[in-house]
């Protein structure tokens, strides 16, 4: 049997004092601004058809655009961390929810393809922001309270991703432009930012010196691999489950983002009982299992011909992989060859790179194939994810 990689778990760091209504405070900013990222980034999914109409492109083309999104994400890990260490949570997450409202303005009107690339660029910039700087706001309240919590705010995000993608539907449904659409959701999540911003963590566990690229180490490195696929798989479920709907099972435009919303919702409540069920579980059958078998349910949306049929299975996809990330982002937080921001934005990095290479790859093995045989190549990704966790941590 293969050596197991050691992680330690560090004891909580007092980087600053609170008594308790401060910590119910500083949790409930947190719950509120998870689920705000949540419903802001899921009006993504069905925005892109209308994007795809409006831009008249092909899969291959939209396989190339889209991963600017991630391009710009990744060039802000690095950067986020550093602001993050340097002005703190609160500062950083205020700023970046009105930056990342305002990024949907030009998505939901540019015509030109020499624009398109830039826009997605600076959407991208503002949702690597937001992921770094939540994120490290999540894991470092959880170290400091000495809590299981993660999971309990993906699943806020989750929960949001089901309403971001409901309300979007419903309006773009019912014939609304996609920019009102847009604008009335900005409208309803202002409060959010208000409410969730200021009583975020002024300072955190988040010790970096300057923005440069941030090279994994040790378990790190394992970590990031796993992030990669993950957030391929998951990123394939926002950008291309519309578009699968409507072009493989012919599913109306203002209908085809309940593919995304059924995956959010599963993956919102497998989160909700995440701390539990992993306990009871462990992390290393979570993960090899949970991988495995949402395998299995890529194969199904690809192969069964029924809407219902896909629907089902981006619902059991998100359910049986909505404890992955979470699971990722704490071991990265307990292993001790690098800082806590650091870790985090170098597997969120990974993870963005899946994000560029899936959305590629799904459009150019589409523009060949279909996108039923896409599914499947992710499918065989997730496998190797299984067997790798089986075989370091087994």
């Amino acid at each position: 049997m293969p050596s197991t990689p050691q992680l330690t778990t560090p004891p909580p760091v007092d980087t600053q004092a609170f008594d308790p209504a401060s910590v119910a405070r500083a949790a409930l900013a947190t719950r509120l601004l998870f689920v705000f990222f949540g419903i802001a980034t899921a009006a993504w999914a069905p925005l892109v058809p209308f994007l795809k109409a409006r831009m008249v492109l092909d899969d291959r083309t939209l396989g190339f655009f889209i991963p600017c999104i991630s391009i710009g994400s990744i060039l802000m890990m690095p950067l986020g961390s550093f602001l993050v260490a340097r002005f703190g949570c609160r500062r950083v997450l205020t700023i970046g929810s009105v930056l990342l409202l305002l990024a949907y303005i030009p998505i939901t009107t540019v015509s030109s393809a020499f624009w398109l690339a830039p826009v997605l660029l600076c959407y991208g910039l503002c949702t690597g922001l937001l992921n770094i700087g939540i994120n490290i706001q999540g894991v470092s309240l959880q170290k400091q309270t000495g809590r299981s919590m993660l999971s309990g705010f993906h699943g806020c995000y989750s929960a949001g991703s089901i309403m971001g993608a409901v309300l979007v539907s419903l309006l773009l449904g019912s014939g609304i432009k996609p920019l009102w659409a847009v604008l009335w959701m900005a409208l309803g999540l202002l409060p959010f930012i208000a409410l969730g911003g200021p009583r975020c963590l002024s300072s955190v566990d988040a010790q970096t010196s300057s923005p440069r690229f941030i090279r994994p180490k040790g378990i790190v490195w394992i970590l990031s691999f796993f992030c990669l696929v993950q957030f391929m798989c998951e990123a394939s479920v926002g950008d291309w489950s519309a578009v699968f709907l409507m072009q493989e099972r012919g599913v109306a435009p203002g209908h085809a983002g309940w593919g995304f919303a059924a995956f959010a919702a599963a993956m919102a409540f497998g989160r909700l009982f995440g701390d539990r069920f992993v306990q009871s579980l462990g992390t290393v059958r979570v993960l090899v299992w949970g991988t495995s078998l949402g395998a299995l349910a890529y194969v199904l949306v690809a192969v069964l011909p029924w809407d219902w049929a896909a629907l089902a299975g981006f619902a059991c996809f998100g359910l049986i992989v909505s404890n992955i990330s979470p699971i990722l982002f704490t071991l990265g937080a307990r292993q001790d060859k690098m800082p806590l921001s650091e870790a985090l934005a170098s597997i969120n990095t990974f993870g963005y790179i899946g994000c560029i290479t899936g959305p590629l790859l799904i459009g150019m093995v589409a523009q060949s194939s279909s996108l039923s045989v896409s599914y499947c190549v992710l499918a065989l990704a997730l496998l190797a994810v299984a067997f790798t966790a089986h075989r370091k941590f087994g």
